[in-house]
């Protein structure tokens, strides 16, 4: 029954991420690891369609390893990923009927996970190489949680990486633009947003004293 083993490498990828997400960190490598392995089964025998599984299993098992604080290990997870993505976005971008960019938010969130884990082994100038990346391909637009997430993740640790550099002011800059973006979140998502908004306010406080 070879032709409902892409749908099961897809529930491989959306209930490992859902472990990872409820702190079930083993189970969830377990199934990304499964569903890497399968997808390499299935492009062996010709069966094309889970290519774009396999960076989001690199991309996922990066994140298990940075969760557990094996940050080479994640950074090579991360990296391989990367390559994916970007290979993937050119030859998609050939076609017409495929929207531009449709990779854009994958590409940017592996950058943005990148640069947390470059800063979590003391390397902030590479960490900051790969977040200015993320200025180069566009700005991220709040149009869904997701990218308000996004938007919120990228200035947090790009404002990070300044405070270690000694850039304070610009710093600042980020933060206060998320303050903007998280202020409009916590008028509508109360629940969700308002303890991360307060601890923000905290964090350009610290910020403000340190300058």
């Amino acid at each position: 029954y070879i032709n409902i083993l892409p749908e099961l490498a897809r529930c491989f990828e959306r209930i490992g991420t859902l472990y990872y997400c409820s702190n079930h960190i083993d189970e969830a490598e377990i199934l990304f690891c499964s569903g890497l392995d399968l997808c390499n089964y299935l492009l062996q025998n010709e069966e094309r369609s889970v290519t774009p599984l396999i960076p989001d299993f690199l991309h996922n098992l990066g994140t298990v390893y940075h969760s557990r604080n094996e940050f080479e290990k994640a950074i090579k997870y991360l990296e391989d990923s990367l390559e994916w993505y970007l290979r993937l976005n050119t030859v998609i971008n050939e076609f017409a009927e495929f929207p531009k960019n449709i990779l854009s938010n994958k590409i940017i969130c592996n950058y943005i996970n990148l640069s947390i884990t470059f800063q979590s082994i003391g390397l902030p100038h590479k960490a900051l190489e790969a977040i200015n990346k993320v200025d180069e391909l566009q700005n991220i637009k709040e149009k869904s949680d997701f990218q308000v997430d996004l938007k919120s993740k990228y200035l947090s640790s790009k404002a990070s990486i300044l405070l270690k550099l000694g850039k304070e002011d610009e710093a600042n800059q980020n933060l206060k633009e998320m303050i903007s973006v998280l202020e409009i979140q916590a008028e509508s998502y109360p629940l969700k947003y308002t303890r991360e908004l307060v601890n923000l306010y905290l964090e350009m406080c610290a910020s403000l004293i340190q300058s």
